[in-house]
């Protein structure tokens, strides 16, 4: 009927994007932002888990990079894992292997996506996991 609210595409969620790489951080909060959501940005494994402990505003999905300096991927996911059990975390790299991320999957993470993503792909991914 006309002058109903349409049912939104996906629930309210707020995702923390990870990623080192400036240029790759801003285009995936903007499409992520387009898409709906609300987007937090880290630059580093130590930046996430403190937007983390900070609590406020709940972080529904975290997408993380695993290739970074300092706190890689893997010991960012583990550290979130140990910290925030319960937390859903999506990995993403361009470079990771598979003998690099299938540990981290069996450990919880819900899912890898390869580098680059495409909008409709990143946006159905994270819209699958904020429904796990």
């Amino acid at each position: 009927m006309e002058g109903e609210p349409t049912a939104p595409a996906h629930p309210p969620a707020t995702i923390l994007v990870v990623d080192d790489d400036e240029s790759v951080r801003a285009v995936l909060v903007g499409l992520l932002r387009n898409a709906g959501f609300e987007v937090l940005a880290a630059a580093s494994g130590e930046q996430a888990l403190a937007r983390l402990q900070a609590g406020a505003p709940a972080i529904d999905l975290v997408v993380l990079d695993m290739n970074m300096p300092g706190m890689d991927g893997a010991a960012t996911f583990r550290a979130i894992a140990a910290r925030h059990p319960g937390t859903k975390v999506m990995l993403m790299s361009g470079a990771a292997g598979d003998a690099e991320v299938r540990p981290l999957l069996q450990a919880g993470a819900l899912c890898f996506l390869p580098k680059p993503q495409g909008l409709r792909g990143l946006v159905g991914r994270v819209r699958a996991a904020l429904c796990r």
